[in-house]
């Protein structure tokens, strides 16, 4: 795919037979990986089923997959009693969906370098942060931008610690005056990394927001 596809994995060339050849062939040994946590079970989450992953929940025993839950609340805020709760007027809202998918989007953003780019121009501080298991932000590419603005290193790649134990890695970047880039990867994390890391998350964030050193 590197020779042939001329770093464009996204918006492929058809007429480029081997780069689709070999995207097809990348595609197959990647399918039953679950890209937002390449450890973790690859679990289907369609409606058909929602009735079957409610019952496993009662009858007790601990269900597969994390992404389970993504029923799980649609169920939990679709319920009389929890509208109730929740003081939700009747009328206002037929039903609640976790994710909205019917909004007009005109136009998708695949690339947002040029935005972060703007950050280290600016007088920010800047907290980049991935996770080391997940396959659809992968934390390479993340370095590879980081890597291509050119900025000064301060702070050597290094380990980071919660309760004594490595919890990701770091390294920081100088790009202006006292303003610095500090790019943290989460250990064993997926995507969306508090989800699967929620105290190393933390830790990471109440660091840095303290100027301490992650």
């Amino acid at each position: 795919m590197k020779e042939n596809c001329d770093g464009n994995f996204v918006s492929i060339d058809p007429e480029n037979t081997k780069c689709v050849s070999n995207y097809e062939a990348y595609s197959e040994i990647v399918r039953y990986i679950n890209p937002q946590q390449i450890l973790e079970p690859l679990c289907t989450t369609t409606p058909a089923l929602k009735q079957g992953i409610i019952q496993l929940v009662q009858d007790g025993p601990e269900f597969l997959c994390r992404s389970y839950d993504h029923i799980l609340v649609n169920t939990w805020a679709n319920d009389e009693n929890v509208r109730k709760a929740l003081h939700i007027r009747e009328g206002t809202k037929e039903e609640f969906f976790r994710c909205n998918k019917t909004l007009a989007y005109t136009q998708d953003k695949f690339n947002v370098v040029e935005y972060y780019r703007n950050l280290t121009n600016a007088n920010l501080q800047v907290l980049v942060y991935t996770s080391d298991l997940d396959m659809t932000v992968p934390h390479l590419s993340t370095q590879q931008w980081i890597k291509s603005f050119n900025m000064s290193l301060h702070d050597k790649w290094r380990a980071w610690f919660v309760d004594g134990q490595v919890a990701g890695f770091t390294e920081i970047y100088k790009m202006k005056e006292d303003h610095y880039l500090t790019y943290v990867s989460v250990k064993g994390a997926g995507h969306v990394a508090q989800t699967f890391k929620p105290k190393e998350a933390y830790h990471m964030i109440d660091r840095w927001f303290s100027f301490s050193l992650i």
